[in-house]
């Protein structure tokens, strides 16, 4: 796996964020050049709230540059994803499809990639996902670690 493509290995979401990492298109050019990519989102870690009516909306955005906290400024949306209920499973997984041969057209004209959490009637008390750039789509399930 190249962590140069991971937006965020178990990351905590209890609250509306973006994802760690962001995915500089500057050294990661070629990607999703006459080809189909993806953005994987797992959910590795339940999600909690005491009402369990929360919902996380993960979205990919794109910008041209960073702020301070290395977050994407004035971010554009290129897609949103499958909300995901309060009461989903570990191993809950959607994929958001980046525009096939669009490097050089939309998000060539941008730099950066991002995720952005949307949690509604939250806060959320746990829950963490792991989200990462992808060629195919992978369908089997994953089951959390029973250690």
């Amino acid at each position: 796996m190249d962590y140069n493509l991971i937006f965020g290995e178990k990351q905590a979401v209890t609250t509306t964020a973006k994802s760690t990492n962001v995915i500089n298109l500057n050294v990661a050019r070629n990607i999703a050049v006459g080809e189909k990519y993806f953005v994987q989102i797992t959910l590795v870690e339940s999600m909690a709230d005491s009402g369990s009516d929360a919902t996380v909306v993960p979205t990919l955005i794109q910008g041209s540059s960073l702020d301070g906290s290395n977050d994407i400024s004035s971010p554009t949306v290129i897609h949103t994803g499958k909300t995901f209920a309060a009461t989903s499973s570990a191993g809950t997984r959607t994929h958001i499809p980046l525009p096939v041969d669009d490097v050089y057209g939309t998000l060539g004209q941008d730099s950066y990639l991002q995720i952005n959490y949307t949690v509604a009637n939250g806060p959320l008390t746990a829950g963490k996902f792991t989200a990462l750039l992808v060629r195919e789509v992978e369908n089997s399930t994953k089951y959390p670690d029973g250690i």
